[in-house]
């Protein structure tokens, strides 16, 4: 399957939407819908494009289907999913 962006141009946008611009206007610029840049920013919200060439070619290259890889194999995924269930365990349940 052909991708439409790399995962430069990918982090580029995160970075515009993270400077100020609003979501939309940064999705109708370069054309992607607001699904496709939230799905990218859960993927590859706080990666440089170095850790993102180095995490994809990591999960492409051991065969492991993309749900057992999908955040296991960076600091940050590392990081965000801490983050993550300790929240769930601190917010009270209304």
């Amino acid at each position: 399957m052909k991708k439409r962006f790399s995962e430069a141009q990918i982090i580029g946008f995160l970075r515009e939407a993270e400077a100020g611009l609003p979501v939309k206007q940064v999705c109708r610029r370069h054309g992607f819908s607001g699904a496709s840049y939230y799905l990218w920013r859960n993927q590859f919200g706080g990666m440089t494009v170095s850790d993102a060439k180095g995490w994809l070619s990591t999960r492409e290259g051991c065969g492991l289907p993309n749900t057992e890889l999908n955040f296991g194999t960076t600091s940050t995924a590392i990081a965000i999913l801490t983050a993550r269930s300790i929240a769930r365990r601190i917010t009270p349940y209304a």
